[in-house]
């Protein structure tokens, strides 16, 4: 469109993700990396009562990638809440006539629904790239800037550390593999597994901050990328605990690592609840220095 004057563009450099632009009509208008991909109207909210009302709007939006994203998330990162208690808390597992082998299989069935839901991510990732690339047509603003690498690297990462998920959790149900086995078919998936997920969940916390650390406690989608983060760190620290040298497992080692895959698991489990109030806030946070409308 003539006469359109980009005034504002933030991100990470070499990516960009927010645009603020005066269009023909004067209007100014303000285009968002992750609220595009996840077609959002809006992620302030301004105390308890919003998100609750918020929460219960993204509760009904069963027909979305977003709320199936939130769901699958948070049902297998309960699977491995549960598999982690299961492990540390040996009383319980043998109340329920669990073996540790079938112990292992719950973390192997919790994967599974992560990588569902990481692959729905990365669809919904291709959708937004398409749409994006059509939009350009009627906003030229837009033309020429990095728009849509990090999302798209963020859920990229993310599904193939699923994937490394799927297979650490599958091995670690076979009973029969030698130390050295263990470590090349369950810790290593592990770690590089987590690695990925770190990567990931970081490139997720800059495209919402727009910057390489931001820390905004009234942005909705701040602390749906900062809880998920911080469970990608705990993950992180498991993989590194959860190394068995030649000489056998440490206990101590084991525990520890089993209580920060059950931390990180609670994180990613309340990050993807938080997805709900997302989804559902209705109104944006008046900007102080400019009137903005949000455009996809």
């Amino acid at each position: 469109m003539k006469n359109t004057k980009t005034l504002i563009t933030e991100g990470p450099r070499p990516f960009v993700t927010k645009l603020i632009v005066r269009n023909y009509y004067d209007i100014i208008n303000t285009w968002e990396s992750r609220r595009h991909r996840k077609g959002l109207e809006a992620t302030f909210l301004k105390d308890f009562k919003s998100v609750r009302i918020a929460f219960s709007n993204g509760f009904k939006k069963v027909a979305t990638l977003n709320w199936w994203i939130s769901i699958l998330f948070a049902f297998g990162a309960s699977l491995f809440m549960f598999g982690s208690i299961l492990s540390l808390w040996t009383r319980l597992a043998l109340f329920l006539n669990l073996n540790p082998t079938e112990v292992n299989f719950v973390f192997f069935l919790g994967s599974i629904p992560f990588t569902s839901a990481a692959f729905l991510q990365l669809l919904q990732t291709y959708l937004a790239s398409k749409k994006l690339l059509k939009s350009i047509k009627s906003h030229s603003e837009r033309k020429g800037y990095n728009l849509s690498s990090l999302g798209y690297l963020s859920a990229l990462f993310q599904f193939v550390g699923t994937l490394l998920f799927n297979v650490n959790t599958y091995n670690a149900t076979k009973s029969n593999l030698s130390t050295s086995q263990s470590d090349v078919w369950i810790w290593t998936p592990d770690v590089v597994g987590s690695i990925f997920f770190l990567i990931s969940g970081y490139l997720a916390f800059i495209e919402v901050g727009h910057s390489y650390w931001k820390w905004e406690t009234k942005n909705m989608s701040w602390w749906v990328v900062f809880i998920n983060l911080i469970g990608c760190i705990a993950f992180m620290t498991s993989a590194i605990f959860a190394f068995i040298p030649q000489g056998g497992a440490n206990n101590f080692s084991l525990e520890i690592s089993l209580l920060f895959t059950l931390t990180g698991a609670f994180c990613f489990f309340i990050g993807a609840l938080t997805m709900l109030p997302e989804m559902g806030v209705e109104k944006i946070k008046p900007r102080d220095d400019v009137n903005s409308t949000n455009i996809n």
